[in-house]
């Protein structure tokens, strides 16, 4: 599909030659002026009635290489560069008779608009949620001593103890002297149930006595824990 537009002779007596209002030198049909095809608007700048040979468009600026110009009231503009800005074309063509001159100009393509239609299937997926708990496990309950459970008074009569009960709890310990009198220690258990003490034998004291020692855990339910102490006392050179 195009437009033709038969201008003959028209052309040259509005701007004097033919080549200047097409927009080219040569005449060459082939020859195309405009870098741009697609512009959505083209603006030209005018000073004394001639426009500067820079035309701004959306597109970028372009230079063309003849100047339009305003003669008796009219604008006249190299309409080769303005129908090829917006997507046209334009051609000179000249017959063997050299009576007639025509200048042929060609529409813009149509533009052609796809569609792309996408389809979109939701599908509903049950989802099970897993809470996982996380359940502490700490030691058993139970009481040691370090090292060996003798102790010489006198000579060794410091005693370190440890063990296990209620996290973040106290623990109770019975502390019994060979004759059963005793005297309740509590110790503080941090968040796993640990809990250590430390027990002096003083011979010099008066409530020493050499022996047995028993070190009782108190626990709430259940029966107690109990270590033995041996206490005794060195020998005595004579």
């Amino acid at each position: 599909m195009f437009k033709r537009v038969c201008v003959g002779v028209l052309i040259a007596a509005l701007v004097v030659l033919p080549g200047l209002a097409l927009g080219y030198n040569n005449l060459n049909p082939v020859y195309k002026v405009s870098p741009i095809t697609d512009a959505k608007w083209a603006q030209l700048d005018f000073t004394g009635g001639v426009s500067n040979r820079e035309w701004q468009t959306d597109k970028g600026p372009v230079i063309v290489d003849v100047p339009a110009f305003i003669y008796e009231g009219r604008t006249y503009v190299p309409f080769r560069w303005a129908v090829e800005l917006f997507g046209g074309s334009a051609q000179w063509t000249s017959y063997d008779d050299g009576t007639t001159r025509s200048v042929i100009l060609y529409a813009p393509e149509p533009v052609i608009e796809t569609a792309t239609v996408t389809n979109t299937i939701t599908e509903t997926v049950t989802v099970t949620n897993t809470v996982t708990e996380f359940v502490a496990v700490y030691p058993s309950q139970g009481l040691k001593v370090v090292g060996s459970p003798t102790v010489y008074a006198n000579y060794e009569f410091d005693k370190d103890f440890w063990g296990f009960y209620k996290p973040n709890a106290f623990a109770t310990l019975f502390l019994t002297c060979p004759s059963g009198t005793g005297k309740f220690l509590t110790l503080p258990c941090d968040n796993v149930g640990y809990f250590q003490g430390h027990l002096v034998f003083n011979p010099s004291a008066l409530d020493f006595e050499p022996g047995d020692w028993t070190l009782n855990l108190l626990p709430e339910v259940g029966p107690w824990i109990s270590v033995t102490l041996h206490v005794v006392l060195p020998e005595v050179s004579p």
